[in-house]
């Protein structure tokens, strides 16, 4: 099992290198008790997914993590399409201004506003 700090500074390293390619980047980690290290992983493999699908021509991600993985993505006129991914959960998008909200969701798992 995956020390939750070491998953920790790997988020701190995936956000200086997208500050390192020009993306603003914010990140807001804070893991509840029910945060499992493979669901980190997963939402970081997800967070890999999203820069390849817009070829990493973001403008900003402001990522934010706690009960439910949450990225704020500007800078893409790519559609990110909702879909299902692995370990039974599903990547939700929402059109927000600029960009796109994605919420990293449990199958079933509805949306809070």
């Amino acid at each position: 099992m995956i020390p939750m700090g070491d998953l920790a500074i790997s988020l701190q390293d995936m956000s200086k290198c997208m500050k390192n390619l020009g993306i603003r980047t914010s990140l807001d980690f804070c893991p509840t008790s029910n945060s499992e290290p493979e669901l980190i992983l997963l939402i970081m493999k997800t967070l890999e997914e999203v820069l390849e699908e817009a070829d990493f021509r973001l403008t900003s991600v402001a990522i934010r993590i706690s009960d439910t993985a949450c990225f704020e993505i500007a800078g893409t006129d790519h559609e990110l399409a909702p879909r299902s991914i692995e370990g039974g959960y599903r990547f939700q998008t929402e059109k927000i201004p600029a960009g796109y909200r994605v919420l990293l969701l449990k199958e079933g798992e509805v949306a809070q506003s």
